[in-house]
């Protein structure tokens, strides 16, 4: 008489094997969330930091528009410098004002007219940050 072989442990690794690539998924799954979680932050705290800036130009662009409605043509430079814009030119009066946070950074430059109509005149809004540096303090073997 043959015996036969016994099948019973088969279904029991089948299942062990299951179990642990469900476990790997989802160990993977949650990296990804952890990963696309901290990505969020950083974009949310770069967009806080652009706003803050963006609140900052506007205010200043908004003390220099009223002193210039209280300035005549010919002062206009000096309103201008007295609130802590810099004159770029002189003809056409052209001002600017860097407004600057950490590294992040943004410029308006503003042609001022002293003619009718409006008293100045946008002509960049520029926004950049610093120039991203690479840590070479790394002490790695140079298979030397």
């Amino acid at each position: 008489m043959k015996r036969q072989a016994s099948m019973q442990g088969s279904p029991s690794i089948l299942i062990i094997l299951i179990m642990l690539s469900l476990s790997a998924f989802g160990v993977l799954a949650m990296m990804s969330a952890y990963s696309d979680y901290k990505l969020a932050e950083k974009n949310t705290e770069w967009a806080r930091r652009g706003l803050v800036l963006e609140t900052q130009a506007q205010e200043s662009v908004g003390r220099l528009d009223a002193a210039l409605a209280g300035a005549s043509a010919a002062d206009f430079a000096r309103a201008a410098e007295a609130q802590g814009w810099e004159v770029v030119s002189e003809s056409p009066l052209l001002v600017s004002r860097d407004v600057s946070d950490a590294d992040a950074h943004l410029r308006v430059e503003l042609a001022l007219n002293a003619g009718s109509g409006p008293r100045y005149r946008i002509r960049s809004w520029r926004q950049w940050q610093d120039d991203f540096v690479y840590d070479d303090g790394m002490n790695v073997w140079d298979g030397t």
